[in-house]
C-alpha cells in the first residue's frame, strides 16, 4: 500500500486499521521511495523530524533495490 505523508494521527490509524495483506511485498524499493522523499521534505522544512514506519512481515518478494 502506498500513501502519502499525513500529519492526521486519526487518518494514520485509520490506514492501519484497514491496511490488508496482500504479497508482492517490495520492501527495499518502498523504503527507498520512502527515504528519496522524505529528503526532498527536509530540503524544503530544514527543521522537520523524519521517520518511516515499516509494517511489514520483513520479507521482500522482488524489489529492484538493495541493501
Amino acid at each position: 500500500m502506498k500513501v502519502d505523508f499525513t500529519e492526521s494521527f486519526q487518518d494514520f490509524n485509520l490506514l492501519v486499521a484497514n491496511a490488508k495483506p496482500r504479497g508482492g511485498t517490495l520492501l527495499f524499493d518502498a523504503i527507498s521511495s520512502a527515504s528519496d522523499n522524505l529528503i526532498k521534505l527536509r530540503n524544503k522544512y530544514p527543521n522537520v523530524i523524519l521517520r518511516i514506519l515499516a509494517l511489514t512481515d520483513g520479507e521482500d518478494t522482488g524489489s529492484h533495490t538493495s541493501i
